[in-house]
């Protein structure tokens, strides 16, 4: 008997080690993935972000190329610094640049896109480049807004330049969106194995561990029961009275001595739970906690003594998600796994994000008794995938959401104007003599007046509208749920384009971060804010904005620094 308990012993020990084996391996194998999300997060922000600046960069060179027509001399600087921006960082798009982050390589989608068939984006942009050098070279006398030059650039410009520039963002986008979610694969793969791996542990090592203890126990009360039998049959022999009660304490101390090993082996396998960094919780059938480790202790803030006997959802608060919350109960009731990332609370009250896996426990007649849960804290991936959210979707000078988060919230918008059936409207605000307060007083300056702006529009909105920075100092707003009525509707829009420019005429005092006792008091700045409607039937987002950027240019070019009659089309 001893001589196969010590083999059973051995065997649960190896199995032991080798489970550690694995954790361990899995554990590196997250760790891994983890890693490669937040480097491919900032490769794909890198990408994001300079390809867009490309697409500012194409309308403000067009922009500027204007402006040489009137102003020759002050224009020109500006364009050839515009120029070599565009060009380095099309130059870092295409063969890296390790001061830009961006990676010398690129997926064969981004590559067919620049180098394929003639009409790629390669050739258009150094075309563009091309065309915009030539119009430089053009004598100062000679530079009229109808010179070849200039309309040439111009039509590249709003041709095929542009929608391939916004093509190529959504494509850095998409790639770098495809690349987390494959590690994300990964990285959910190994979890799953690991915790497989640790539910094979619980059933081929702990439970054969309490089975045999159970089994010892058993025989050491048979053999008492056998020891006091025998002390009754044998009264009146006590030679082998003696003998029998020798031959029962040998066997007891035996026993004795295989019940201390399981008992090592079990405590040896408590010390190995509490030295998972994850967090290891068992349940009964009653969803109230019979063990936790040490990891649980150091994630929760909560100690052993605190817990036990407790409901296992006291680490909720009041944000937890009703939603995750309600899918965990069911499935705890069921006795079904659950797997999910839930915002949980330490006993501090600081929230964390909690990736929670729950598993159902049975006997060997499959009936259930208990759960077994594994809790890992991703609160920094959480906030890491937040940030690089924000820095892909919003400008970096007024916090206001880019283009590209502009697109998601029309659709936003276009959704509840097909679902209600009522109108909404396109802002176009573009800032006059701004370029006066640039030239003349410094682009910093020019930097606080945009950060005012910013203000002063999200201040005039409702809760339920957006407002983006599109360009330089060109602002777009969107606003939904106006009436049912275009009538009506255009009233509603008319009247937030005059308050918005109201409030954009009136002077701003511009300070400086490094000279807060040097105040510009700049009151020369107006705003033109052109409009158009749209409803359900206009899908197109580029023609809506196109309507109200119309609107807006028709007053500009009128030399009125106000809102007018926007494009009621549909």
């Amino acid at each position: 008997m001893l001589d196969t308990d010590s083999k059973l012993v051995k065997a649960l020990t190896l199995r032991y080690v080798l489970a550690l084996s694995l954790v361990a391996l899995f554990s590196t194998g997250a760790w891994v993935s983890l890693k490669l999300v937040i480097d491919a997060q900032d490769s794909t922000a890198a990408l994001v972000n300079v390809s867009g600046r490309q697409r500012m960069l194409s309308q403000r060179v067009a922009m500027l190329s204007h402006e040489m027509v009137r102003h020759p001399t002050t224009t020109e600087r500006e364009l050839k610094a515009a120029l070599a921006l565009m060009e380095r960082s099309h130059q870092g798009l295409t063969h890296g640049d390790e001061a830009l982050k961006l990676p010398p390589s690129m997926s064969k989608t981004v590559r067919e896109m620049y180098h394929g068939p003639s009409g790629t984006l390669d050739e258009q942009v150094n075309q563009y480049l091309l065309q915009a050098k030539a119009w430089l070279a053009v004598p100062d006398d000679q530079r009229t807004a109808d010179h070849p030059a200039l309309v040439a650039l111009v039509a590249t410009a709003r041709g095929p330049l542009l929608p391939n520039l916004d093509r190529m963002v959504g494509q850095y986008q998409k790639e770098g969106e495809a690349a987390v979610s494959q590690v994300r694969l990964i990285e959910t793969t190994i979890w799953l194995a690991t915790m497989l791996l640790l539910l094979l542990e619980a059933v081929l090592i702990f439970h054969p561990i309490v089975n045999h203890v159970k089994n010892v126990l058993a025989r050491l009360q048979l053999s008492k029961a056998e020891l006091v039998s025998h002390q009754e049959a044998l009264a009146h022999t006590v030679e082998e009275r003696t003998a029998d009660l020798a031959e029962q304490n040998r066997q007891l101390l035996a026993t004795e001595a295989q019940m201390a090993v399981q008992l090592q082996a079990l405590k040896q396998r408590e010390d190995a739970l509490d030295g998972i960094a994850q967090g290891i919780l068992i349940a009964g059938v009653d969803r109230k906690l019979s063990f936790v480790n040490k990891g649980f202790e150091r994630l929760t803030g909560y100690t052993a003594d605190e817990v036990m006997g407790r409901s296992c959802n006291f680490l909720q608060g009041v944000d937890t998600q009703p939603d995750v919350a309600q899918a965990l109960r069911e499935a705890v009731v069921k006795g079904r796994s659950f797997r999910g990332e839930v915002l949980n609370y330490r006993r501090n009250g600081e929230p964390f994000w909690n990736d929670l896996s729950i598993n159902p426990v049975h006997d060997d007649d499959m009936r259930l008794i208990g759960f077994v849960g594994v809790q890992h804290d991703v609160t920094p991936l959480k906030q890491r995938e937040q940030a690089y959210w924000n820095v892909a979707n919003h400008d970096h000078l007024t916090g206001l959401p880019n283009r590209q988060l502009l697109r998601d919230r029309w659709a936003q918008a276009l959704a509840r104007a097909q679902r209600n059936d009522r109108w909404g409207a396109a802002l176009f605000i573009d800032l006059n003599r701004f370029k006066a307060l640039n030239d003349g007083h410094g682009h910093e300056y020019g930097d606080q007046l945009l950060i005012q702006t910013a203000q002063r529009v999200v201040q005039s909105l409702r809760e339920a509208d957006t407002v983006a920075r599109v360009g330089g100092d060109e602002f777009v707003v969107l606003l939904s749920d106006l009436d049912a009525s275009s009538e009506t509707a255009a009233v509603q829009a008319a009247a937030m384009a005059e308050k918005i420019r109201v409030r954009l005429a009136q002077p701003y005092d511009l300070v400086l971060p490094a000279h807060p006792d040097d105040v510009l008091h700049w009151t020369e700045s107006s705003a033109s804010v052109g409009w158009a409607l749209f409803n359900g039937n206009d899908v197109n987002f580029e023609t809506v904005l196109h309507r109200a950027d119309q609107s807006m240019y028709q007053l500009k070019r009128a030399g009125r620094g106000e809102s007018g009659q926007g494009d009621l089309l549909v």
